[in-house]
């Protein structure tokens, strides 16, 4: 049987000796007493003592060894059950080497056709380094080299589209997320030392520049930050065009200058009736010390504005009123004197002159109290001459009435003088 074997092998060669080597794993030939090989051309050796099989590998270490480079630095894949706890495991190296590749997949070597499969690689005398993935492109029918898509290294580090990934997940190209994407630390886009939930680098030479969205001192409050502390200034844009370009530039910008926070936050509009860009209209801006302007970007006051104000109602909160005026204890201006002070000044006492409102302008509580207190004193110059005009008509009706007596009784003498003029 032995020899009819034999002649089988040596007349089919390879093909048939595999064949037979399958055969010989499942016929118990425990009457061996040592490693016999099977075909000198293409060897096959059995161990009966372990019931290792090998191909072309003398001293099979494995369920099933083969040695793939007969000289130089031997290469062997053998398949094994792992641990004795039913694992299957392919492994392309052994001890007795220091490197290897087991791949899975279509053409692996130099030799024509399209590369793909999947290729586990080891280096030195430990356990696998990294597993690498290859592709092809579909309109390529020729072999042009490998194409390696994917590479996990043995750090857990995945790298897709390069070959050396340097984070969990390191993507060369586009990437596409159609469901959700949970992130537990820091994402950077552009960045690879994000400092927020998202930080994204807009700009990659000179200046850095990023824009970053995080939970602001972790209370739930949303935080966009134009910049981070790895820069001086930064600007956050919510709008249209802020770059340049055609097209009409509207929207709120967020600025910030130095390691300190926003500085101010600036408006920008267009012309209704404009269609290509001239220069960004900025209409109002909110300063960082809480001043706001409209019309103008450094707003002096609270609120500025170059322009008119048209309002419904405008309402004031005055801590100082002009009902002082109407106190026993206030000084009222004789008239004389106000008339010295017009004369002199060409304005009233404590109303500002005409060259200090053109500098300065009003301030309109200020001179809501000013005209109330002129009012308040002109009313008290009223009930004044109203009294002296009532004392003066009182007189004129006393002088009046010795009038009429004066002339009654110059009547009676009158008829005494003309009685005696006729005897």
């Amino acid at each position: 049987m032995i020899n009819r074997m034999m002649d089988y092998l040596k007349k089919y060669k390879l093909v048939a000796s595999i064949i037979v080597g399958i055969g010989v794993l499942l016929i118990p030939i425990c009457v061996f007493a040592e490693e016999i090989q099977v075909d000198p051309d293409a060897p096959f050796y059995y161990n009966p003592s372990n019931g290792y099989f090998g191909i072309d590998n003398a001293s099979p270490f494995a369920k099933l060894t083969l040695r793939l480079v007969p000289t130089a630095k031997p290469k062997y894949s053998s398949m094994w059950d792992y641990g004795g706890n039913g694992a299957f495991l392919i492994d392309g190296s052994n001890s007795n080497l220091n490197e290897g590749v087991m791949a899975l997949g279509t053409i692996f070597s130099g030799v024509t056709g399209i590369p793909t499969g999947i290729a586990f690689h080891r280096y030195g005398s430990t356990w696998g380094t990294d597993i690498r993935f290859y592709a092809h492109p579909d309109d390529t029918s020729t072999y042009d080299g490998f194409n390696e898509v994917m590479r996990m290294q043995g750090n857990g580090k995945v790298g897709i589209g390069n070959v050396n990934p340097q984070y969990t997940l390191d993507v060369s190209g586009d990437m596409k997320v159609s469901s959700g994407l949970n992130v537990n630390g820091n994402l950077g886009v552009g960045s690879t030392s994000p400092a927020a939930k998202l930080t994204v680098k807009l700009v990659s030479s000179g200046k850095p520049k990023y824009s970053s969205i995080a939970d602001y001192g972790g209370n739930g409050t949303l935080l966009i930050d134009a910049s981070g502390s790895n820069i001086n200034e930064g600007v956050m844009a919510l709008g249209t065009i802020f770059s340049g370009g055609t097209g009409i530039p509207t929207g709120i910008a967020f600025h910030r200058y130095g390691n300190t926070w926003g500085t101010d936050i600036r408006f920008y509009t267009h012309s209704d009736d404009a269609v290509t860009v001239a220069s960004f209209n900025e209409v109002m801006r909110i300063k960082g010390n809480g001043k706001v302007g409209i019309g103008l970007t450094d707003p002096q006051y609270t609120l500025t504005v170059s322009g008119n104000v048209a309002a419904r109602n405008f309402i004031t909160s005055q801590a100082v009123w002009a009902d002082y005026v109407f106190g026993k204890s206030y000084a009222l201006m004789s008239l004389d004197k106000l008339e010295s002070y017009i004369q002199e000044h060409k304005h009233l006492p404590d109303v500002p002159s005409e060259t200090e409102v053109l500098k300065n302008g009003v301030n309109i509580s200020d001179m809501q109290k000013t005209l109330l207190q002129k009012v308040e004193e002109l009313t008290l110059y009223v009930i004044k001459q109203g009294k002296e005009i009532n004392s003066l008509k009182k007189d004129n009706v006393e002088l009046n009435k010795k009038n009429e007596k004066f002339e009654s009784n110059i009547g009676a003498l009158q008829q005494e003088i003309n009685e005696l003029k006729k005897k």
